[in-house]
């Protein structure tokens, strides 16, 4: 009898306490962290097929975001400063001293909250379609369609709604990642919005009809990401790191890059060198070797959030 195959590094769970409750969270590999933050309504299976190739060189981590996924979902409105709140526990709780940042979308706001907290201990920040809300976007976005909320309806006829809504961001062949959003969004049903109304609506509940005041929001301080990047470039460290619009053919994945651009959307990138500078990442650089879990590069931009 042949002996079996050595298995490769698996992907590993595990749940750490917080303020809030537990939180969940995958990881894979060994070495410098990075850790990864999902859009919403997703959690860490938006990352399932980028954790093997981060892994293959470090220690890649995708968490669930706090009332996302298998994490804790406590009462009270969701805020961009909660959900910072919770990634924050999950970095003392992993002891990880210094580590990279990803964040897609809602977790790309996440992440730059998470920057500024943690100057000293952020190594990169990588910004994927991560939404800017200025005062104008803010003024209108009441008027904007729920990205994500379908009514149940006794015969499931709200499941193929939302199915048909994201379906167009993925390309044939890819309904298994569907599948993945759809349990998703599920999960978290009856306030699968909130996530997007917690980036739109950072200055309280009069900018949209089921928006709730945020706990510790933003008030006064002008747009979310716009007030929490100035804060991030403050450090004298950081004084030269510009945001890049890049332009790529196809989504890529990979080890040392960790995430690679998206056509026409303008990823932002800080990346710092081995010098301890901070520069903009080349565009398009290296080669393929995965795919970005959010599907069709042709089909619309993603909803804001």
């Amino acid at each position: 009898m042949k002996d079996p195959l050595p298995m490769k590094d698996p992907l590993r769970k595990g749940y750490v306490p917080s303020p809030f409750g537990q939180l969940h969270y995958v990881e894979c590999g060994t070495g410098e962290p990075v850790l990864l933050l999902h859009q919403t309504p997703r959690s860490w299976t938006e990352y399932l097929d980028v954790l093997p190739l981060v892994g293959a060189e470090h220690r890649a981590i995708a968490m669930d975001t706090l009332g996302f996924g298998a994490s804790a979902k406590p009462e009270g409105p969701h805020s961009v400063e909660r959900f910072a709140d919770a990634a924050g526990a999950l970095i003392e709780e992993l002891k990880l001293e210094r580590f990279h940042l990803v964040g897609h979308h809602t977790g790309g706001v996440i992440a730059v909250e998470l920057a500024a907290r943690h100057q000293d201990r952020v190594a990169s920040l990588l910004l994927s379609a991560t939404p800017f809300i200025d005062d104008e976007k803010r003024r209108t976005a009441g008027e904007r369609k729920p990205v994500d909320h379908v009514v149940p309806q006794p015969d499931g006829s709200h499941l193929v709604e939302l199915w048909n809504r994201r379906r167009a961001f993925y390309q044939d062949g890819e309904e298994a990642a569907l599948n993945r959003f759809m349990v998703d969004a599920l999960t978290v049903l009856d306030r699968v919005e909130e996530g997007h109304e917690a980036v739109r609506f950072p200055d309280g509940p009069a900018a949209g009809p089921r928006h709730r005041p945020h706990a510790r929001g933003l008030r006064g301080r002008g747009p979310l990401l716009h007030a929490r990047t100035a804060e991030v470039r403050r450090d004298a460290r950081l004084r030269d790191a510009r945001p890049v619009r890049r332009s790529c053919p196809r989504p890529r994945a990979t080890a040392s890059g960790v995430l690679e651009g998206r056509p026409g959307m303008g990823d932002a990138r800080l990346i710092r060198d081995g010098a301890g500078d901070v520069s903009p990442a080349p565009p398009c650089a290296g080669q393929h070797s995965g795919r970005l879990p959010w599907g069709n590069p042709r089909a619309r931009p993603p909803p804001e959030g």
